[in-house]
């Protein structure tokens, strides 16, 4: 169970507006949403060293620790000479002390998204057989993803979309339509690698 509530935070906002430009032929129609989220429901967990543990005493461990050169470890303790200088320095940067019983470490998520939509049509009627009509898209999509179950490991991914399209319809005569249709769509995705804070 989490030590405390863990923070989230959801707004999502939007509108639209539309009317006519020029009456009873241009037409005009804009729409926008947003939503913004903090966090995420629930709480994230993970096993960690103890604080004992990390100088390499497990003397209350129940597992014997055995010696890769030979035997075990008197009183299941792994001699400071033994340890490698890099291993508490990582865990003091990445890995917290346990907050709950058992070494379990309880934190939020952390994880952000910022995600935005617009949409703008326009629709002009040159006379009664001729109409044409236009659209832009436009939806960008900040997610700072929690990679794992320790705090700080973010996958930061940005995604952003133009979609433009353009119609042309046109009565030649009663049984025969012709439509142009006109379409350009841009996606860009990019992610950086997973590191720590970004």
């Amino acid at each position: 169970f989490s030590t405390n509530v863990p923070p989230f935070r959801r707004n999502q906002y939007g509108g639209t507006f539309g009317g006519p430009i020029i009456r009873d032929r241009t037409f005009f129609f804009g729409s926008f949403q947003g939503t913004n989220e903090r966090s995420a429901p629930g709480a994230v967990t993970a096993t960690v060293p103890s604080a004992d543990q990390r100088t390499g005493n497990f003397s209350a461990s129940k597992v014997t620790l055995k010696d890769p050169n030979g035997g075990n470890f008197p009183g299941n303790i792994i001699p400071s000479s033994r340890i490698n200088p890099a291993t508490p320095k990582f865990l003091s940067a990445f890995v917290p002390l346990p907050n709950l019983a058992n070494n379990v470490l309880s934190t939020s998520s952390q994880q952000k998204v910022d995600d935005y939509q617009g949409v703008v049509k326009i629709d002009h009627r040159f006379s009664n057989s001729n109409n044409i009509s236009g659209r832009l898209l436009r939806n960008k999509n900040d997610y700072q993803e929690a990679t794992g179950n320790l705090p700080g490991f973010f996958a930061l991914i940005n995604y952003q979309n133009w979609n433009i399209a353009a119609t042309d319809t046109h009565i030649i005569s009663p049984p025969m339509i012709n439509a142009f249709v006109f379409t350009y769509d841009k996606i860009e995705r990019r992610q950086i690698s997973v590191v720590p804070g970004d």
